[in-house]
Order: structure tokens, then sequence, then C-alpha cells
């Protein structure tokens, strides 16, 4: 294992920008509303999913379109494919996933953009890789708008 040291010719300004960046850092969640009520971004009614930043509600409700990214950074292996399909449902633990739409099939490093909708409540990215011994790095962002 190795460690390293690193000592700033000026700590007491290492001080106050780490202070600094502590303050900026904010704290945010995902939970689903319990009952009717009326918050700063609107009313809200059980079921709704419920955006938090810093325990404020910033955000209620499901989006139904998507922008996501695929970035692949790293491919090896024989052959190496790797496909990404992005699929929906309405009920977190029942029901049948549906395909939304999918990402090119991707054989090397790659950034890959794609708009889709018609998304319900629950999304997930499944990803099927194929070859001999295909191993991707890869991360997938977005929004829901």
């Amino acid at each position: 294992m190795a460690r390293y040291l690193f000592v700033s010719p000026h700590p007491d300004d290492d001080v106050i920008a780490m202070g600094r960046a502590a303050g900026a850092t904010r704290y945010a969640g995902v939970t689903i509303a319990a009952k009717t009520s009326s918050t700063g971004a609107g009313t809200c009614h059980p079921g709704d999913v419920l955006g938090l930043v810093h325990g404020d509600i910033v955000e209620i409700g499901d989006k139904a379109s998507l922008r996501l990214d695929l970035e692949i950074t790293a491919v090896s292996g024989t052959a190496p494919r790797m496909h990404v399909q992005i699929e929906t449902r309405k009920a977190y633990g029942a029901g049948t996933w549906r395909v939304v739409d999918a990402f090119e099939i991707a054989s090397a490093v790659s950034s890959q953009r794609r708009a889709m909708g018609g998304c319900d409540r629950f999304v997930r990215a499944v990803c099927t890789l194929s070859g001999t011994s295909p191993s991707f790095t890869f991360s997938l962002t977005g929004e829901a708008v």
C-alpha cells in the first residue's frame, strides 16, 4: 500500500478552503409522499415522488422523458459487444418491464446520448455483454425531464 502526504506551504489557506467546501455541501434525497400536502414546489399527493434538497421539497411527480448519456471509457476482450436497453414499469415490485429505447450496440470506447419518452415511474438499464471475455468500463448518467 502506498501512502502520500502533501504539506501545503499555506496551511491556513487550506483550512479556509476546506471550510468553504464543507459549507457548500448539500443533502439531497428522494422519497414518496404519504399524504396530500402543500409544499414550496406545489401540492403533492400520496404516492408522488418527491425530490428534496436540504429538507426542502424542490420537485414533485414523475417525469415521463429521459435524457441519458452512455460513456464507455475502456473495452477489452475478443469481439466485445455491449447492448444497453432502457426498460420501465409502473409499479415497484410488480408488473412486466417494457422496453422504452436502447443505445446502439457498442464495441469500442465511445459516447452516446439518447432522449426517450413514454417512461413510467420506475426505470432500469439492462446491459448485455457478448464476445469472449468482454469487459467494459462505462457510466450511464442523465436526467428525467
